[in-house]
C-alpha cells in the first residue's frame, strides 16, 4: 500500500463504510474528507473510489522532485 509523505501513522486503513446510500443515490467519502457523489448505484460509487484513488496516486507520483524523465545532459570533455 501506498503511503503519502504527510501521512503520520502506519496503521491500515481499510474501506469499510466508505460507500453509503442517501436516499437513492450512492455517495464515498475520502481519506482527504472530502464527499463524492452522487452516484447511481453502490457499483457506480465503488468504480469511482478506484478511478479517485488511481488519480489521486498519479497526482501523488508527478508531486515527487526525484522523479524525472527528462533525459540527462552529459557534459562534453573538450
Amino acid at each position: 500500500m501506498t503511503k503519502r509523505k504527510d501521512d503520520q501513522s502506519t496503521q491500515s486503513h481499510f474501506r469499510t463504510n466508505r460507500v453509503y446510500k442517501e436516499g437513492d443515490k450512492w455517495f464515498f467519502h475520502t481519506r482527504e474528507g472530502t464527499i463524492e457523489g452522487p452516484f447511481h448505484n453502490e457499483l457506480e460509487a465503488r468504480t469511482q473510489i478506484d478511478t479517485y484513488i488511481k488519480l489521486t496516486i498519479l497526482v501523488l507520483l508527478s508531486d515527487l522532485d526525484e522523479l524525472s524523465l527528462e533525459p540527462l545532459e552529459l557534459e562534453q570533455a573538450g
